[in-house]
């Protein structure tokens, strides 16, 4: 009878290991430099304005930390200025999906033509923003990021829809 149990039990071994889950492949790296490039929507209005720059992604396991200096056209009651928008981001990667949140700044240009190239263009703050973010790294490699975006409180900004897609830079 001894024979029998090790056989039963390697049966029973088997039997469970083949109906076990396998463990959860980790999400795939995005670490790296992104070159983006989308348009922006007001919520309310409709209104769209052009967006590029690029976003830096350091990726720990399944959570993310972003940086990013993206430039845009910015509505204001003098008229469209060219801004940059600044910022940083977090949050969490499952598969090939994220979200999280990202705090930005608007820097506005006080000289046409000019988004703050050169350190001694004259600039101004604008409103500080917070954007719930979600995005996928798609198929191909190219990365699609939404951002809802709305003024913090005292923060005069009409909420906005952002899509950007872009791929990633090439390490130097």
């Amino acid at each position: 009878m001894r024979p029998i149990l090790p056989a039963a039990a390697c049966l029973l071994l088997a039997a469970c290991a083949g109906g076990a889950e396998p463990a959860p492949a980790p999400p795939p790296d995005i670490s790296g430099s992104w070159q983006m490039r989308g348009t922006t929507t007001e919520v309310e209005s409709g209104a769209t304005r052009d967006i590029e720059g690029m976003i830096v992604v350091v990726q720990t396991g399944d959570a993310y930390r972003s940086s990013f200096h993206l430039a845009t056209v910015f509505p204001t009651e003098e008229g469209p200025q060219l801004a940059e928008v600044i910022g940083t981001g977090r949050g969490d990667l499952r598969d090939r999906v994220f979200a999280g949140i990202a705090e930005t700044q608007l820097i506005l240009s006080m000289v046409p033509g000019e988004a703050g190239r050169f350190p001694w263009t004259p600039r101004v703050f604008g409103p500080r923003l917070l954007s719930q973010t979600t995005g996928t790294l798609q198929p191909d490699g190219s990365l699609v990021f939404d951002a809802e975006t709305e003024g913090l409180e005292g923060e005069v900004y009409a909420p906005t829809r952002t899509r950007l897609v872009g791929v990633r830079m090439p390490e130097p």
